[in-house]
C-alpha cells in the first residue's frame, strides 16, 4: 500500500481546517490568523482607518494607490507614480523578497512568502469537504459580513487574494 504525499499547503490547510481538539493549540492559531483582519474590519468606520482589499489592489493598483494617497493628504510627483505604482506590484515585491518578506523563523526562504498573489489558490487545493471544514471552522471566529468580505469572488482575470472560499 503507497501512501499518498499531499503538497505542503494542502496539507497545512487541511490541519488548520481540521484541528486535533487533543490540545487547543491550532484554535489559537486559527483566531491569531484572523485577529489581524478582523481587528481592521471592526475598526473600518474610523476616520484613521482605510481598509483594503487585495483584490481591489490586484485589479486597479494605481487608482487605488491614488485614492489612499489622496485619503492620506499626500502629493505625488507625476513623474515619479509609475516607479511607485511598479514598485508595488507582486511581482516587483517578489523580486526583492528579501527585503522586503518578513523575518520568521516558518520562511526559509523570503521569496515563499510571496507565493502565487492570487485569490483563490486555496479553492484549488481542497475538495468541497474540505472546503466545508474551512467554513465550519472560521464561522465562530469571526462575524459573517466579515467572511463574506474577505471571501468574496475573485476577480475574473485571477488576480487578487483573499482567504479561501
Amino acid at each position: 500500500m503507497t501512501s499518498l504525499t499531499l503538497p505542503p499547503e494542502r496539507e497545512w490547510l487541511l490541519k488548520w481546517c481540521q484541528p486535533d481538539p487533543g490540545d487547543g493549540w491550532e484554535q489559537d492559531v486559527a483566531a491569531a490568523e484572523l485577529h489581524h483582519p478582523l481587528d481592521a474590519w471592526k475598526r473600518r468606520a474610523q476616520p484613521n482607518v482605510r481598509l483594503l482589499h487585495y483584490d481591489d489592489l490586484c485589479t486597479d493598483l494605481a487608482g487605488q494607490m491614488a485614492a489612499l494617497a489622496e485619503w492620506l493628504g499626500i502629493t505625488v510627483d507625476e513623474a515619479v507614480w509609475p516607479e511607485l505604482v511598479k514598485a508595488a506590484t507582486f511581482d516587483e515585491m517578489k523580486a526583492r523578497a528579501e527585503w522586503l518578506a518578513p523575518d520568521t523563523e516558518i520562511l526559509t526562504d523570503p521569496v515563499e512568502f510571496f507565493r502565487e498573489g492570487r485569490s483563490g489558490a486555496g479553492r484549488e487545493l481542497l475538495t468541497e469537504d474540505d472546503l466545508e471544514a474551512y467554513r465550519k471552522r472560521v464561522a465562530p471566529l469571526a462575524p459573517q459580513p466579515f467572511l463574506d468580505w474577505l471571501h468574496r469572488d475573485p476577480p475574473a482575470d485571477g488576480g487578487g487574494a483573499s482567504a479561501l472560499g
